[in-house]
C-alpha cells in the first residue's frame, strides 16, 4: 500500500472530509509528480492532520473543564463548597486559562473560612483578569484580595494588596469602569484604613463624606483596622457565619 492510501485512511477516520476528498485526485495523477513534490505534498497533509487533530483534542479539553465548572456551580449553589473546590480544581485542571473556576472556587473556600486558600485563588483569578483586558474593577479587587489575606492573618501580603489597590488608583493609568467611579474611589480610601495608615484614612474618609455626601461611612472613621476589616467583609460572607 503506497503512502498516499494510507494517509487516506487515517484522514478518513478522522473525519477530515474535506481533505479526504482530494486524496484520490493526488492517487489518480500519482504519475504526474515526482518523488519530492509527492512527500512535499503528503507532509503538507500531515500537517493539516496534526493541526486539525490538535484543535479537536483543544477543544475537547476544554470542553470537559467546562462541564466540570457547570457541575461545580450546581454544588455552589446547594452550598455543597467542599465537593465545588473539588469539582472546580478538576475544571482548572484541563484548562486554567479561564477566570470563572478561580473566582467560584475563591468564594467557595472563604464560605469554609479557608482564607489563605481562597486568597490563593482570588490572586490568579486577578492575574487572569488582567491579562485578558477585562472591565475588572480592579481597586475593589485588590482591596478583596489583601482581606482574605488579613483573614487569614496573613497581615504582610494583606498589606501588599492594599497598597496595589492605591498605586493603583493613583497611577493615573487605570480608568474604572463608567459608573464604577465613585465605588472605586471608596475602596481606595477603605484601603488606607485597613493598611493601617490611620491619618490618611481619617481625613481622605472626611472628604470623600463630603464630596458624595456618603454619611454612612461616618460611622467607619473611629474604627480600628480590625473592626473596619470584619464589617468590611461581613457583605461577602453567608448569613449565620
Amino acid at each position: 500500500m503506497c503512502k498516499i492510501e494510507q494517509l487516506n485512511i487515517i484522514l478518513s477516520q478522522s473525519k477530515c472530509e474535506a481533505i479526504v476528498f482530494q486524496i484520490p485526485l493526488v492517487h489518480k495523477h500519482f504519475e504526474r509528480y515526482s518523488h519530492h513534490e509527492l512527500m512535499k505534498g503528503t507532509l503538507t497533509l500531515f500537517a493539516v492532520l496534526i493541526t486539525y487533530q490538535g484543535y479537536a483534542q483543544m477543544g475537547s479539553v476544554k470542553n470537559k473543564s467546562l462541564q466540570y465548572q457547570n457541575r461545580a456551580w450546581k454544588e455552589y449553589q446547594a452550598h455543597k463548597f467542599e465537593t465545588a473546590v473539588i469539582l472546580l480544581d478538576s475544571s482548572i485542571a484541563l484548562d486554567s486559562s479561564r477566570p470563572t473556576p478561580f473566582i467560584l472556587k475563591s468564594e467557595a473556600l472563604w464560605f469554609k473560612n479557608r482564607f489563605a486558600e481562597a486568597a490563593a485563588a482570588y490572586e490568579k483569578w486577578i492575574r487572569i483578569e488582567v491579562a485578558t483586558d477585562s472591565s475588572i474593577l480592579l481597586v475593589g479587587a485588590y482591596v478583596h484580595l489583601g482581606m482574605l489575606y488579613d483573614k487569614a492573618g496573613m497581615f504582610n501580603p494583606a498589606k501588599k494588596a492594599y497598597n496595589k489597590a492605591i498605586t493603583t488608583y493613583e497611577n493615573g493609568i487605570y480608568q474604572p469602569r463608567k459608573n464604577f467611579q465613585r465605588e472605586e474611589e471608596v475602596e481606595y480610601v477603605i484601603a488606607f484604613g485597613l493598611s493601617g495608615d490611620s491619618t490618611s484614612w481619617k481625613s481622605k474618609l472626611e472628604i470623600l463624606i463630603e464630596k458624595y455626601k456618603l454619611v454612612d461611612l461616618r460611622k467607619l472613621k473611629e474604627s480600628s483596622r480590625s473592626e473596619l476589616l470584619e464589617k468590611r467583609f461581613a457583605p461577602y460572607m453567608l448569613n449565620g457565619d
